[in-house]
């Protein structure tokens, strides 16, 4: 009856001393991501790695591990909850918010999809016909001359040349 007794002590010590053990582990495991969410939660791309879904699921299993301790008047099991549900909800937050982000700012920026290279698989009629659409709208503003290589330059066609230099064009098409 002792030795019942005192196995019967040693297993709920146990048992408290593995609640407690898993709740911390949950949570240093949980520390790290969220410091790197909360440091990066203004930079969508950051947060790109992020998965909505993983972050559901880990709010769903805290909720049950929540409602099932309650249910078994386990203080230990739902105490993790105080601090991984609110990080995963608020990973999920900013995620959605940097995602929203992301989206408004490519649709603000303009495409700059026309490169040079795309430039020179064209042929002479259409690369005039590009120079005169570039030059006769705001597209050329989308022409970025840092990505020029001006020791390649030298060595360009007239009608390459037009492509970075707009006075070329206009010398030679509008007079």
């Amino acid at each position: 009856m002792i030795k019942s007794i005192f196995l019967q002590e040693f297993l709920e010590w146990l048992l408290l001393v593995l609640g407690i053990t898993g709740n911390v582990t949950s949570i240093i495991l949980w520390i790290p991501q969220a410091k790197q969410i909360w440091l990066n939660r203004h930079d969508p791309k950051a947060l790109r790695i992020i998965s909505i879904g993983t972050q559901k699921l880990v709010a769903l299993n805290t909720l049950v591990w929540c409602s099932y301790g309650l249910l078994k008047h386990d203080f230990w099991l739902p105490i993790a909850t105080i601090f991984i549900l609110p990080c995963a909800l608020l990973t999920i937050y900013w995620k959605k918010k940097a995602v929203n982000k992301e989206r408004e700012t490519e649709e603000n920026e303009p495409s700059t999809w026309f490169s040079f290279a795309a430039y020179c698989r064209l042929n002479e009629q259409d690369k005039e016909r590009c120079l005169e659409a570039m030059y006769n709208t705001d597209f050329i503003k989308l022409v970025h001359k840092e990505s020029l290589n001006w020791e390649s330059y030298e060595s360009m066609s007239e009608l390459d040349r037009m492509y970075w230099d707009k006075e070329l064009w206009c010398e030679k098409y509008e007079k």
